[in-house]
């Protein structure tokens, strides 16, 4: 294909647009279709049957509109559904998983906090990856954080809620290591989440889900040249837009220097 294969991104809301944006930046040219499923966000709080149920009507709306590959950009979704998606649909699906690995890397003998949804904290595979990594890790649910990023919500006022969390879910006087953003939402708190925890390095699965995705497109023959990105959203139009600003915002971001 001269343009190659269209690759679906998934997510429950604006969050998986920070992974869109690093997709765009190391993959120029690839076709991209993104669909936030702000009508039913957010995924972290609901039941995993439902979520797995959300999870498939995305997939299969983007096979629908012609994907050759699926992205889950989204923690929650990955924890539900990546492995039945895999075995039930006919294209390479990549997933993303906290970056627990890296996070462990960088805070060497220290503990690690992850901020994530219930749901991605709560489910099997997450217990699987803390077992495969090993080191001490103390888990920070952070519902109230996608409803932040979703409203627009201002950093100061997220920087409150995340210490809060912070104080509930790790000890007094403990300092971790790192901390790992579970949720692409987070990516969108990020000073919020330093002014909470200044000086801790956070780690997110953006660049290696990324990777990986290229890696499978050239694998499969699927990489791009020339194809444009298209965002939707299950939401109303006022959403659609905001799928757009907040894609607009995470490419600044990459620009911006660091």
């Amino acid at each position: 294909m001269e343009n190659g294969g269209l690759v679906g991104f998934l997510d429950s809301g604006v969050g998986g647009t920070s992974v869109l944006a690093l997709a765009e930046r190391l993959l120029p040219g690839q076709p991209f279709l993104y669909l936030g499923d702000q009508k039913n966000n957010p995924y972290g709080e609901k039941g995993e049957q439902d979520i797995r149920r959300l999870v498939f009507e995305g997939l299969e709306h983007l096979l629908d509109c012609g994907a050759k590959a699926l992205v889950l950009a989204c923690n929650t979704a990955t924890a539900c559904a990546v492995d039945q998606a895999r075995q039930r649909l006919p294209v390479p699906i990549i997933g993303m998983e906290p970056a627990i690995r890296p996070a462990r890397q960088l805070a060497g003998d220290k503990p690690i906090a992850v901020l994530a949804t219930p749901a991605t904290l709560s489910l099997p595979r997450f217990d699987k990856l803390l077992a495969e990594n090993g080191g001490q890790a103390y888990r920070v649910p952070c519902p109230g954080l996608v409803r932040m990023v979703e409203g627009g919500a201002q950093q100061g006022e997220m920087a409150q809620y995340v210490a809060g969390r912070l104080a509930d879910c790790v000890p007094s006087g403990v300092v971790p290591g790192a901390l790992v953003l579970g949720c692409t939402h987070f990516c969108f708190a990020r000073e919020a989440i330093s002014q909470a925890a200044p000086g801790v390095p956070l780690v997110d699965g953006n660049a290696g889900t990324v990777r990986q995705l290229a890696r499978v497109l050239q694998k499969n023959g699927l990489l791009g040249k020339g194809g444009q990105t298209r965002v939707e959203s299950t939401g109303d139009l006022a959403q659609e837009r905001q799928l757009a600003d907040m894609l607009a915002r995470a490419r600044r971001s990459l620009a911006r220097p660091r």
